[in-house]
């Protein structure tokens, strides 16, 4: 293929960066939050969801990574119940 060396790289497995993203993550939020693998047009990417504070404003403590070993890196902000369902499912969910 003439344009390989565009396409692939030298990226870490998903468990091992999800892994250290959930170790990282702390740093830019107070609130709950989990790491998730997603998709989009754009391919795989790393999904970080965080609860919103309770007056609407941002969640994070300032910059966040949005390419992290690799990975394209996404932070999402959600509402604090809908991050609660997220993260227990419910039997009926």
């Amino acid at each position: 293929m003439a344009y390989e060396q565009n396409w692939r790289n030298k990226k870490h497995t998903a468990a091992e960066v999800m892994a250290e993203l959930h170790k990282i993550a702390p740093n830019y939020t107070k609130n709950p939050f989990t790491v998730r693998m997603g998709m989009d047009d754009g391919g795989k990417m790393l999904q970080v969801i965080t609860a919103w504070n309770e007056d609407g404003s941002s969640p994070y403590l300032g910059g966040h990574p949005t390419n992290f070993m690799g990975w394209r890196c996404c932070w999402f902000n959600w509402p604090p119940a809908l991050l609660e369902d997220l993260m227990n499912p419910s039997e009926d969910s």
